[in-house]
């Protein structure tokens, strides 16, 4: 076996002129994992390596026929008759690369013809091959500069899509770009982001513990957490956060806030899940969500005989007497089970904000609307009385 050291073509190629040159490639007798070649094969090839370095391809092509059958012979071949139109240059490179998978020269040559058309999945492979096969050279060089352009460009797709996309459209794009860049956390950030919105949570946050202690994938995690209900875990996601990490204080005084619901008494669990709020209900949910009204004001206690027997009756006393619900001082009722009123809440809600120290809200539908009114349609729930209450005191919803 013979191996001897080629010659870089696009060197000849600048002597001779654009018009005629034959694209760049490697010869066919340089690099690693050169094919053994016989004494009487290897003359004529390197002779037609030296005509086609010159654009003497017809002379080329004689003097291969001369070398016979062979890798390198083929490759040479392919690299004469490269044609960029048909596809047939690049389909044969393939086979030729599996069938002699250690072949440097066959392996650039792939790649520099792939990368010329603009195939380029199978550039960015050919490019590996060759940073692995032929580290140092030229080609391992060219093709590294490839492989970062083609990740940057699938970076900035996924980045892309994730704004201006669907999830589904997003996540493909997204977890396409991660094969090339299995490391990056933004992007996998955005993988997170978009299996949540797909409501596939325990993927999310399978991609969120490899992160790790990343702030956003800390506060990312938290949210994955409370969506499944695990209050106590998002808090601690949430906690873990730095100080100053965007959204992290507000979130965690949310979930507090939700853990803190989830174990009151049975009779609140019922006014939160109310589908229609009577007068009690209101009472319960007006004391219960801003626990701090208890130990406000000092009004007279009514006394309302229709109250006496409810396990509600401590928080129906304290909002009739710090007049958030109104009462009737005459016949002793507060008439706990008749359904509260769209104006009667949104009169309840503007007496709690002004007892705590917090701006009114503005309603939806009265004039001089801003973007941020607050509406209840009818009929109110449980959960509406829950948004509209912890909206204003804490400035966000549950």
């Amino acid at each position: 076996m013979f191996t001897c050291t080629g010659w870089l073509l696009f060197a000849a190629i600048a002597a001779i002129g654009a018009a005629d040159a034959p694209t760049a490639f490697p010869s066919p007798l340089d690099g690693p994992g050169q094919p053994a070649l016989e004494r009487s094969q290897l003359k004529p090839l390197t002779k037609a390596v030296s005509l086609h370095a010159k654009g003497r391809n017809q002379k080329a092509l004689k003097q291969l026929a001369k070398a016979g059958p062979g890798p390198a012979q083929q490759l040479l071949g392919l690299q004469i008759t490269y044609d960029t139109v048909d596809g047939r240059t690049l389909r044969d490179l393939q086979g030729l690369t599996e069938t002699s998978p250690d072949y440097a020269a066959a392996w650039a040559t792939l790649f520099v013809v792939a990368d010329g058309t603009a195939e380029e999945e199978v550039a960015y492979e050919a490019a590996g091959r060759v940073v692995q096969l032929w580290p140092g050279s030229i080609w391992a060089r060219k093709a590294d500069e490839m492989q970062r352009r083609h990740v940057d460009r699938l970076v900035a797709v996924a980045e892309r899509s994730l704004e201006t996309e669907p999830p589904e459209r997003a996540l493909a794009d997204i977890e396409r770009a991660l094969e090339v860049d299995p490391s990056n956390h933004a992007l996998m950030l955005g993988q997170a982001s978009c299996l949540i919105r797909l409501d596939r949570l325990d993927e999310a946050a399978t991609v969120l513990a490899v992160i790790g202690d990343d702030p956003s994938a800390l506060m990312m995690a938290g949210n994955v957490a409370e969506l499944e209900g695990d209050l106590v875990t998002a808090m601690g996601r949430y906690q873990a956060a730095p100080l100053g990490t965007p959204g992290r204080d507000e979130a965690l005084r949310r979930v507090k806030t939700r853990w803190r619901l989830s174990v009151l008494p049975s009779y609140v669990q019922a006014a939160l899940a109310s589908n229609q709020v009577s007068r009690e209900e209101l009472a319960v949910l007006l004391v219960n969500l801003v626990p701090e009204v208890r130990a406000m004001g000092s009004g007279t206690v009514p006394l309302l005989t229709d109250i006496l027997d409810l396990p509600s009756q401590r928080d129906i006393v304290t909002a009739a007497r710090l007049e958030l619900l109104s009462v009737d001082r005459v016949e002793h009722r507060f008439d706990p089970d008749r359904i509260a009123s769209g104006p009667e809440i949104q009169d309840a809600i503007e007496r709690l904000a002004a007892l705590v120290g917090v701006p009114p809200p503005v309603w939806c539908g009265v004039s001089n609307v801003v973007s941020s009114c607050m509406e209840l349609t009818a009929p109110v729930d449980g959960k509406d009385v829950t948004d509209a209450v912890l909206n204003l005191v804490h400035g966000e919803d549950p």
